[in-house]
């Protein structure tokens, strides 16, 4: 069974709750800089105010949500995490995606493309 998340996954979830979800994710490490690079992610891309983060998601129908405590490196899969800010620079989604799993998904489903901020 996997532990609940830390974070709920709802509709009312406000731009500094999802905003707190992607902070509290982890730095990548050095090797998943490395991926980015060969996957051709731009410099400028890791170091946005809103850089490039990872951590532990399920993937399910509705998207994926956080693992919670606990395993969640044995429950969970490992991803790459992006922030999606509105114009006015306010969090509206976080992006899940893991290659390894040739899974991307939205968190809240608010965000439906990665440079949705800049359109």
């Amino acid at each position: 069974m996997m532990p609940a998340s830390l974070f709920a996954r709802t509709h009312s979830t406000s731009s500094a709750q999802i905003a707190g979800a992607f902070w509290a994710s982890q730095d990548l490490l050095r090797r998943e800089r490395g991926e980015l690079a060969r996957y051709g992610a731009p410099l400028p891309t890791l170091l946005s105010p809103a850089p490039v983060r990872a951590g532990y998601v399920v993937f399910d129908d509705a998207g994926f949500d956080f693992c919670g405590h606990g395993n969640n490196e044995v429950d969970g899969a490992r991803a790459f995490l992006f922030l999606i800010l509105d114009k006015q620079r306010e969090a509206q989604d976080i992006i899940a995606w893991a290659p390894q799993l040739n899974r991307l998904s939205a968190w809240l489903n608010r965000a439906w493309m990665l440079a949705q901020e800049a359109a």
